[in-house]
């Protein structure tokens, strides 16, 4: 439908307070749909939520993102307590039968080594001296593997923390999430910090089971070009 808005300014103006308001009503009148998103959030993970937005209203629903660890995110999926999870790894679902997953890629993520020096990144898979920290439920670092220590942590403030107190000589983390971290962390300079690029993997939506009702019209959606 074709809405013509004419007259004096004011009077548009109040036309168009009122389009949004009731557009804002409808969205506030829609079922929830909880989604589990990440704690570092980057320019990639808030595309991923508009995307997501958009598709779940356009079925009739309003999608809430709440921020959790990993781990977490994955368990209460699984356990039904929350209805989805914003990405995951888009072959996780051969190793958790009981999660659906939407097979349309919404993004590459680069899987990177941080440290305090280039010489340290040196064939560092193969050194069994170094201690190498990753956030706990980060799937991709949890498929790396590497002769050293593995540690795992709650956040990546803790992880840079430890790689900065040298309590830590690797950090394992996506690069979108990394660079997003790095960007706003305050005892962090551009230069003090190196990486090397181990591998991409495409990530993909998830659901509980229980949602089996929409994993086909999610698919459609998120299959056609972005808007």
């Amino acid at each position: 439908m074709l809405l013509l808005i004419s007259g004096h300014p004011w009077i548009r103006c109040l036309t168009l307070g009122g389009l949004l308001i009731v557009s804002n009503a409808l969205a506030d009148s829609l079922p929830e749909i909880s989604i589990g998103s990440t704690q570092s959030p980057s320019e990639l993970s808030s595309l991923i939520e508009q995307r997501l937005q958009l598709a779940y209203q356009q079925l009739g629903y309003q999608p809430i993102f709440l921020p959790l660890p990993s781990e977490r995110r994955l368990r209460l999926v699984r356990s039904q307590a929350l209805d989805a999870d914003l990405f995951r790894l888009c072959d996780l679902q051969n190793a958790y039968p009981d999660i659906l997953m939407i097979p349309v890629p919404l993004g590459d993520f680069t899987l990177k080594a941080y440290a305090l020096s280039s010489k340290t990144l040196e064939n560092w898979q193969n050194n069994p001296r170094l201690i190498v920290v990753h956030i706990r439920g980060f799937k991709m670092a949890e498929q790396t593997h590497f002769a050293g220590k593995r540690l795992e942590v709650a956040s990546l403030e803790q992880a840079f923390g430890l790689l900065q107190q040298k309590r830590a000589d690797i950090v394992l983390e996506d690069e979108p999430s990394a660079t997003a971290y790095l960007a706003t962390a305050t005892d962090w300079s551009e230069g003090s910090w190196y990486a090397a690029a181990l591998n991409s993997m495409a990530v993909c939506h998830i659901l509980g089971s229980h949602l089996q009702h929409l994993a086909e019209p999610l698919q459609q959606l998120l299959s056609q070009p972005n808007p």
